[in-house]
C-alpha cells in the first residue's frame, strides 16, 4: 500500500549504513487534523544509531528528553522541543561528555557510561567548575551519573576517567 511516506534504507555491505530520505521532522500533521503531532523521528534516529553501532553508544543520555518545567506544565503539547544535546568524545583512558542546553531550562540528565571490560571508573569531574560527580551502577551494568543543569548552564563538560 502506498503511504506517501519515505522509507528507510539499511545496508551492511562494507559496514552498517542507514539512509533516511527526506527531511527528518519532530512534528507532523495528519491530513484533516488541525494540531501537529510529535513524530517518532527521535526514536528512529536512536534505533538507527544503535543498529549501526551494533549496540548502545558508550556515552548516552538515558532519560531523553529530560523532564523540564515546561514539560511538567504542558505535558501533551507536541510543540515543545527539547534542546539538550550530548557531544561524546572517546579517548584512551577517558571520555569527554559535553552536555549542551540551548534554552536554559533546569533539568536533570541521566548520563549512562559504559567503560571497557576490565576497566574501573575512577572519577567524573566538571572541567569548568571542578565539581565531582558520584555515579551508581544500573541493572544493565552501565554507570549512571546524575547531571543537573541550571538555567545559567549553557554547557556541562564532564571528564570521565577510568583505569
Amino acid at each position: 500500500e502506498e503511504t506517501g511516506l519515505p522509507g528507510v534504507v539499511i545496508m551492511e555491505k562494507g559496514g552498517r549504513r542507514v539512509h533516511i530520505p527526506g527531511e527528518v521532522k519532530l512534528l507532523h500533521r495528519n491530513p484533516g487534523e488541525h494540531w501537529p503531532r510529535r513524530s517518532t523521528s527521535p526514536k528512529l534516529i536512536a534505533n538507527a544509531v544503535y543498529w549501526t553501532a551494533k549496540g548502545l553508544p558508550c556515552l548516552r543520555i538515558e532519560n531523553f528528553p529530560p523532564m523540564t518545567c515546561l514539560r511538567r506544565v504542558a505535558t501533551h503539547d507536541p510543540r515543545i522541543i527539547h534542546t539538550v544535546e550530548l557531544f561524546p568524545m572517546v579517548a584512551d583512558g577517558f571520555y569527554l561528555a559535553i552536555i549542551a542546553s540551548y534554552m536554559g531550562e533546569e533539568m536533570t540528565v541521566k548520563l549512562a557510561v559504559d567503560v571497557r571490560d576490565g576497566q574501573t571508573l575512577t572519577s567524573v569531574r566538571d572541567i569548568l567548575t571542578q565539581e565531582s560527580y558520584d555515579f551508581r551502577t544500573a541493572e544493565n551494568g552501565s554507570l549512571l551519573i546524575q547531571v543537573r543543569l541550571k538555567p545559567k548552564d549553557a554547557v556541562k563538560p564532564l571528564l570521565i576517567r577510568w583505569s
